[in-house]
């Protein structure tokens, strides 16, 4: 559901959309690397070394920064 984050942007949200979008397309993607049997990638990130950690800490710096990048956003 975080993923349909339209109802942010229509109210003018844009932070907000923004960032409710990528936590749900972190946690689709992340889905699709562990389907069983499907796609095979977590065969393929288990013989790179330390891919999926990459995939984690990258979101993970995202997330860090991102209130940084938004302007009207106030702490206090």
């Amino acid at each position: 559901m975080k993923l349909m984050a339209g109802r942010e942007m229509a109210v003018g949200n844009t932070f907000g959309a923004t960032a409710l979008s990528s936590y749900g397309g972190f946690w689709l993607a992340f889905a699709i690397v562990l389907t069983p049997g499907g796609f095979q990638i977590e065969a393929s990130l288990e013989g790179a070394d330390g891919s999926l950690t990459v995939f984690h800490n990258s979101f993970s710096l995202f997330l860090f920064v991102s209130p940084d990048c938004s302007p009207e956003l106030h702490f206090g």
